[in-house]
């Protein structure tokens, strides 16, 4: 009986990050500008490349836009997202590249902490993703209860 109320919670869940009404109305709303550092490197050899970004949250949804590189190709490593989450848990989360029709995959909860009604929670993704020239780099979260914000921090290459 639990593992069939888990199942559909997690299908629920998946089914929303596939949604394009909730993912792609806070993908146009995103303004928040990605921090970037950019490493030394030998002429053309991959720079040392790394962001973060401030959530932008909806109610039960966050996103964080890592914006685009023109003329620029960037390949992530990994990411590490800290989001808070108030009468309710982080549900899922999902990489983006440009539109929902584009997830990369879905992120691992490794840390959870209760603090009064609120739950903090970290959430990685470690496959690498490449993000072509012109393309924008989103993180999609998805909460139950109301999305507080968060962090969300990247690493890789950027050439």
């Amino acid at each position: 009986m639990a593992t069939s109320r888990i199942t559909a919670a997690i299908a629920l869940g998946l089914a929303l990050v596939a949604s394009p009404s909730t993912a792609d109305v806070l993908i146009g709303k995103a303004k928040a500008k990605s921090s970037e550092k950019i490493g030394p490197a030998a002429p053309g050899d991959p720079k040392p490349y790394g962001a973060k970004v401030l959530a932008e949250c909806d109610a039960s949804n966050c996103i964080f836009n890592f914006g685009k590189k023109a003329n620029k190709t960037r390949t992530i490593d990994w990411f590490s997202c800290g989001i808070s989450t108030n009468n309710g848990t982080t549900l899922v989360g999902t990489v983006i590249i440009n539109s929902v029709d584009n997830q990369e995959g879905y992120f691992a909860a490794i840390s959870r902490a209760l603090a009064g009604a609120t739950e903090y929670a970290i959430l990685e993704y470690k496959n690498p993703v490449t993000v072509d020239a012109g393309d924008t780099l989103f993180v999609y979260v998805l909460t139950s209860g109301s999305a507080n914000g968060g962090q969300c921090n990247l690493g890789g290459t950027i050439q």
